[in-house]
């Protein structure tokens, strides 16, 4: 947890920093999803630094139908955001 704590802080000091600099414009997210799969070495960690990409991917477990729901927004989102 402290991990994490230090993690996001830092991030949102460095969109604050960054926004000031860039007329406001910066865009982040905080991906929260534990994933349920449990075929990737480090699942039993819970969510962690670039897991997201399997949801982009689509590299989950494919019987839950829920983490393909999250990863059809997440393309969705990704594509649409440029």
């Amino acid at each position: 947890v402290v991990v994490s704590e230090m993690w996001v802080c830092a991030m949102m000091k460095a969109t604050q920093v960054i926004s000031q600099h860039n007329n406001g414009n910066v865009y982040s997210y905080h991906f929260a999803r534990h994933p349920k799969f449990t075929t990737y070495p480090l699942s039993s960690l819970g969510t962690f630094h670039g897991i997201e990409m399997r949801y982009i991917f689509q590299k989950m477990d494919p019987s839950d139908l829920d983490d393909y729901k999250i990863s059809n927004l997440m393309i969705k989102f990704w594509g649409n955001f440029i």
